[in-house]
C-alpha cells in the first residue's frame, strides 16, 4: 500500500495520473494453443486422394479459365485465390512434377494456404507465435454449448491427417472454425428431424452444401446425424478438392465421388446406394445436378453467397432453391462491406430467393451483438406446410 502511494505521488509531480487495479479472473491469459507437429507421412489413403485430385484437375481448370457468365470465378474469391493460393496454383500448373508437393500440402492443409479464406480469426503462421488460443474462439465454444446443448468434445477431429491445431481435448483437436461449423451442423440436423412429418426420419436424406469451405459443417452433420444420408458438396475446384481430402481423411470407409464431367455426374446420381455417401460437384455442373438429383431436403450456405456477384447469387438460388428443395438455410453478411479486391458484399436480406419458399426465421448469428455482421436465415418450401398438414389430417382420420 505504501509503495502504491509513493508511485502515485511521483507520477502526479510529473503531470500524470497512475491507475492501479487488480486483474480480474476472466482477464487471465487464455489456454495454450496446441500446435504439436504430427509430421504426417505419405500412406495409401493420402496417395490415393492426391492422385484422384490431380486426375480431377486434368479435366477441370482450377480457375474456370474459359468460363463466362454467372459461373465464372469472380467477386472476392478470384482475387483471394490468385493472391493466397500461389503454391497450389503453381503445383497444379506443373501437374506431373508436383505430385509429392501436393500430397505434402494435403498432409498439412490446416497449416498452409489450402485453408486461406476458409478460416476464423487467424491462420497458423500468426497464431503459433502467440501460443495462446484466441479469446474469440473460446467465446465461440461457449456459444456452441449454449446454442446446441452439446459438449465441445463433440467438435473434436480425431484424425490427425491435415495436421490440425487448436484446443486439445481427450477426443482430439478442436480447430478455430469448428464451433461455427458445429452450430451450423446442429441447425441442419434439427431441420432434418422436422421432416419426419412428411417422411420417415430413417429414410435417406439429401443434404446439399453450397460453398462449404474445407467441409467442416458436412463432416459434423454426417458424424452426428443418426441415419444414412447423401451429402452433396458444390464449390469451385480449388476448395472442392480440399474438402474431398478432408472428408476422405475423416470418413475413409464411406463412398466418395469427385465429379469431373457430365457423364460421371449422371452415373453417380443414378447409383442408388443405401449407405451414407459423399458427392463433390464443381459449380460448373449445378444445372445438370438439379436435373437428376430428385429431392433436396436441406440446402445450406455459410458465408460465401454474400461474397459473390449478384448475378451469381441469383443463378445459384434460381437453380438450387426449387420446388424440390424442402429447406434453404444460410449464414451470410447482411451489410454491404468491402471485401477482397474491392468487392462489395451482397446483403443477405437482398438475396433473390424464389417465391416458392417462405422466410421462416432470420436471426443474428452468435456474437452479432458484438458487431458481427452475419445473419442466419431459414427458408421453407411453401408446399411443405400443406404436405405436413395433409399427413396430420390423414393420421387423425385413421
Amino acid at each position: 500500500m505504501v509503495m502504491k502511494k509513493i508511485a502515485k505521488s511521483i507520477t502526479r509531480r510529473l503531470g500524470y495520473e497512475l491507475s492501479i487495479k487488480r486483474r480480474r479472473i476472466d482477464e487471465s491469459p487464455p489456454p495454450y494453443l496446441f500446435d504439436q507437429n504430427y509430421h504426417q507421412t505419405s500412406n495409401k489413403l493420402t496417395q490415393e486422394v492426391t492422385q484422384t485430385i490431380l486426375n480431377f484437375f486434368d479435366e477441370v481448370d482450377p480457375l474456370y479459365a474459359d468460363v463466362r457468365g454467372p459461373l465464372a470465378i469472380r467477386g472476392a474469391w478470384r482475387e483471394d485465390l490468385l493472391k493466397r493460393r500461389k503454391k497450389q496454383l503453381r503445383i497444379l500448373n506443373e501437374r506431373k512434377e508436383g505430385y509429392d508437393e501436393y500430397e505434402y500440402l494435403l498432409l498439412n492443409m490446416f497449416r498452409n494456404e489450402l485453408v486461406s479464406g476458409l478460416w476464423n480469426y487467424e491462420y497458423y503462421q500468426t497464431a503459433c507465435k502467440r501460443k495462446f488460443l484466441s479469446y474469440q474462439f473460446l467465446n465461440d465454444l461457449r456459444g456452441f454449448e449454449y446454442l446446441t446443448t452439446r459438449t465441445i468434445t463433440e467438435l473434436a477431429q480425431s484424425s490427425f491427417l491435415g495436421n490440425p491445431w487448436g484446443l486439445r481435448t481427450k477426443s482430439g483437436i478442436i480447430k478455430y472454425p469448428d464451433p461455427w461449423h458445429g452450430i451450423q451442423a446442429d441447425s441442419v440436423i434439427n431441420l432434418l428431424k422436422s421432416l419426419s412429418s412428411t417422411q420417415p426420419e430413417s429414410q435417406k436424406a439429401t443434404v446439399v452444401d453450397l460453398g462449404f469451405g474445407f467441409g467442416g459443417s458436412i463432416e459434423k452433420i454426417a458424424r452426428w446425424h443418426k441415419y444414412p444420408a447423401q451429402y452433396v458438396l458444390i464449390d469451385i475446384p480449388m476448395n472442392l478438392t480440399s474438402a474431398y481430402a478432408y472428408i476422405s481423411f475423416c470418413f475413409p470407409k464411406s463412398e466418395k465421388t469427385i465429379v469431373s464431367n457430365s457423364s460421371m455426374l449422371m452415373s453417380t446420381m443414378n447409383n442408388d446406394t443405401k449407405a451414407t455417401n459423399f458427392i463433390f460437384v464443381p459449380s460448373l455442373f449445378v444445372e445438370e445436378f438439379m436435373n437428376c438429383v430428385g429431392n433436396v431436403n436441406v440446402l445450406l450456405n455459410a458465408g460465401s453467397l454474400s461474397e459473390m456477384d449478384y448475378e451469381t447469387v441469383e443463378f445459384y438460388l434460381k437453380n438450387l432453391v426449387t420446388e424440390n428443395t424442402n429447406f434453404f438455410i444460410e449464414w451470410n453478411s447482411n451489410a454491404p462491406k468491402e471485401n477482397t479486391g474491392g468487392h462489395i458484399e451482397i446483403p443477405s436480406s437482398k438475396f433473390p430467393v424464389p417465391n416458392s419458399h417462405r422466410l421462416l426465421s432470420r436471426n443474428p448469428v452468435w456474437r452479432s451483438c458484438e458487431g458481427n455482421r452475419y445473419l442466419n436465415s431459414i427458408w421453407v418450401n411453401s408446399n411443405f406446410f400443406e404436405t405436413a398438414e395433409g399427413i396430420r389430417i390423414d393420421e387423425d382420420n385413421n
